[in-house]
């Protein structure tokens, strides 16, 4: 349930007031079109799942996210400037469940840069720190030169807890992301390959 008023007029949209309760609150206002990008929205306690399911690059890979963050953003879609901070929020990729604490972003033109601490809660478990940056268009949409770097340790189902772990996600446009990491389980090891579609190799000796 919530209160709504917008005005759309020649392809602009002013939202003048939002406010939704349920599963959470979003109070939201602002105004978006072709050349103004204005708008804020703080969301507390609320499940935004169903909106990043209308894009099909979170919906390919089952993104789900909720909890509570704030998001600014001004400039224009095309050379726009965007703050997004948040702590304790929950995400689901690819059916793994993850507690993002201290998350920062921030989008200025087409370069986008985040960081956040990451632990891990199903089926993967352990904590790790989490920083990168990735060419981001709002028209149209579309995500290139990704390059996220993480370190930590991780508790892996039936493999066990991996420590010294450090390694990144790479992604180049119109390409499956890419995974190589190292870490120790017992002696050091590496694994590298694809994760859409998932296919990955592990190389190593003597590993417990």
């Amino acid at each position: 349930t919530g209160n709504l008023s917008w005005v759309y007029n020649d392809r602009s949209l002013d939202v003048v007031h939002a406010a939704f309760e349920g599963r959470g609150s979003w109070p939201a206002k602002g105004t978006v079109d072709a050349s103004t990008l204005d708008f804020q929205l703080s969301a507390s306690n609320a499940d935004f799942t169903p909106l990043l399911d209308l894009v099909p690059m979170f919906a390919h890979y089952g993104v789900g996210a909720s909890g509570s963050f704030s998001l600014d953003a001004k400039g224009s879609p095309a050379d726009p400037e965007v703050s997004l901070s948040g702590s304790g929020l929950e995400a689901r990729v690819a059916g793994t469940h993850y507690r993002i604490e201290n998350l920062r972003g921030g989008l200025k033109g087409r370069a986008l840069s985040a960081s956040a601490h990451v632990v891990g809660v199903a089926p993967l478990g352990g904590s790790v720190d989490v920083k990168g940056k990735a060419q981001l268009s709002l028209a149209p949409l579309a995500l290139s030169h990704t390059d996220f770097a993480f370190s930590g340790d991780a508790e892996l189902p039936v493999v066990g807890t991996v420590t010294d772990l450090s390694g990144g996600i790479t992604q180049q446009a119109g390409k499956p992301p890419q995974l190589a990491l190292s870490g120790k389980l017992g002696n050091p090891f590496t694994i590298r390959g694809s994760l859409a579609p998932f296919d990955v190799t592990l190389a190593g000796s003597g590993l417990n």
